[in-house]
């Protein structure tokens, strides 16, 4: 499993007992982890079994706290070195629940810089489709010694610099190397991986409606307009909410998607295929940090999807995934039983 998250991070998450603007205030905790989108993604997916590879721009200043940070926890980390800062993601978590976050952008990476990590994913795909044509059966063991495609998994933001169409490159390389390839972004980027046929992406309703308003082919300004500054928030509580992201789900696979899973909040999420549309209701759970979810509803994805899962049961899992993700105070962390617990639940639901 590769996961390509171009714009890593150092996440920083603050625990205070409320958020004050203007005053100064004394935080309870303060942690730093290997983090942008990737690492939330990477640490699920090794606790659900995996041990995938992280491919990232790496930048100079902050260079050896970032790789500390990804070697503490046993991440394999390719990393292409360019210029720059490394970036910090601050989350501040008042006891209210209430959550704040402080994004920095990342280095800026020139054409030559994107190349190099295209060679970098060209490098592991060969590898991937070497052992694959190399074993009995021609496919990828997954967790617990089964077998499906080989996945590549493209989190997170673009830095910088990088190509609108960057993440559609590598849904183009990675589907002629044999591999499924799998989108969580947004924006621009997001929509040129659907044009290119991504095998999954799985936006939220206001960024699914934010690209369908876009002509295709002319995803940039309108589909950044949908949603400055980052996702947007969706009245989860709407009747109109599964209807919604049932619609766009089966407009992206006519924009070229694959398979489309639209998400809403704690309502739930739509999953469109050839021939499939469903709805699953999300199952009540105590949320400490929602920070993550969305990276543990990838890795829960994934790694069914390299154990031989089926598409609906890959994203049962993933939403299984996802929802215990927000019990767990640190984002990216999940309980296998847990994750069991929840999909269970989800099956007798969703019948």
């Amino acid at each position: 499993m590769l996961i390509v998250t171009p714009n890593p991070a150092v996440d920083h998450t603050v625990r205070l007992a409320d958020l004050r603007p203007g005053e100064v205030m004394r935080a309870r905790s303060g942690v730093s982890v290997a983090g942008g989108k990737g690492g939330n993604v990477a640490r699920a997916a090794r606790l659900l079994g995996a041990d995938p590879t992280v491919l990232a721009f790496v930048p100079d200043i902050g260079s050896e706290h970032l790789r500390a940070l990804y070697a503490a926890e046993g991440f394999r980390l390719v990393g292409i070195p360019v210029p720059g800062r490394v970036r910090t993601c601050t989350a501040l978590i008042a006891d209210s629940g209430e959550v704040t976050l402080v994004n920095e952008p990342g280095a800026v990476v020139a054409s030559a810089d994107w190349a190099r990590l295209m060679s970098a994913v060209d490098q592991h795909l060969r590898g991937h489709t070497a052992a694959r044509d190399g074993a009995p059966d021609g496919g990828a063991t997954g967790p617990g010694g089964a077998t499906g495609p080989g996945i590549v998994l493209c989190s997170g933001s673009l830095p910088p610099g990088a190509p609108e169409d960057g993440y559609a490159d590598i849904v183009r390389v990675g589907r002629a190397a044999g591999c499924e390839v799998l989108v969580d972004a947004s924006g621009a980027p997001l929509a040129r991986a659907i044009e290119a046929g991504a095998d999954l992406v799985c936006p939220n309703v206001s960024e699914a409606e934010g690209i369908l308003r876009a002509e295709p082919g002319d995803a940039g300004p309108a589909a950044e307009r949908a949603h400055p500054g980052g996702r947007e928030l969706v009245d989860d509580g709407g009747a109109d909410v599964p209807d919604r992201a049932r619609s766009s789900a089966a407009a992206l696979l006519g924009r070229g998607a694959r398979w489309a899973v639209v998400t809403a909040g704690s309502a739930g999420a739509a999953l469109a295929g050839p021939g499939v549309s469903m709805w699953f209701p999300a199952p009540r759970v105590a949320v400490r940090n929602p920070i993550g979810a969305g990276d543990s509803f990838l890795a829960g994805v994934a790694t069914a999807r390299a154990a031989g899962r089926d598409w609906p049961d890959a994203v049962r899992r993933g939403l299984a995934a996802g929802s215990a993700s927000v019990e767990q105070d640190a984002a990216g962390v999940v309980d296998p039983s847990r994750v069991d617990q929840l999909e269970a639940l989800l099956a007798a639901a969703v019948r």
